[in-house]
């Protein structure tokens, strides 16, 4: 139950973004609703990369040792940039 803690504030932080987005490309045109074609496609990419970002990050938060060879060679590849 605490884990669901953890990415209430992710969800909160992508809303926000997404809503700050939504406002920008909203009144822009006449494709879909108001968006213009490109703010449109803009918007859509937008909230599928945030979907896919959230529904990472909920499973690095409920299967961390899923990632643990992601994050050794993250430390690897850190190491090697030296000072």
């Amino acid at each position: 139950m605490w884990l669901l803690f953890l990415l209430l504030p992710l969800a909160f932080l992508l809303y926000a973004c997404g809503r700050a987005v939504y406002e920008i490309a909203w009144g822009t045109g006449t494709w879909w609703g108001e968006f213009s074609l490109r703010w449109g496609v803009f918007f859509l990419m937008f909230a599928l990369s945030e979907g896919v970002l959230f529904a990472l990050s909920a499973w690095a938060v409920w299967r961390p040792q899923d990632f643990r060879p992601l994050a050794q060679a993250l430390v690897r590849g850190r190491e090697k940039l030296g000072a």
